[in-house]
């Protein structure tokens, strides 16, 4: 409970409201996104967006991943297209 007698938000993101306790709250539920990151969820990449995202924000069935970091999520398409190149090739060959 903060001094002004409400409960400080848990969450260090800051967000749009009056500042309390030295974090911004403005008295919401934080975002799935805001969730995500706090919670250290995985790495996913959007194939919607074309974008890395933390946690499962998208739909499935946009959702490449999971990934250990950003970095992996960032490279997931590139690593698709090889993967399938390399399954293709095995294809012509036999």
């Amino acid at each position: 409970t903060s001094p002004s007698g409400g409960s400080a938000s848990p969450w260090p993101i800051p967000v749009a409201g009056r500042r309390r306790g030295g974090r911004f709250d403005s008295g919401r539920r934080p975002s799935e996104f805001e969730e995500a990151v706090v919670s250290g969820e995985k790495w996913y990449y959007d194939t919607e967006k074309g974008q890395a995202v933390q946690g499962k924000v998208t739909n499935w069935d946009t959702r490449m991943g999971p990934y250990d970091s950003r970095a992996e999520a960032e490279a997931a398409l590139d690593r698709a297209k090889a993967r399938n190149e390399e399954w293709d090739a095995q294809d012509e060959d036999d």
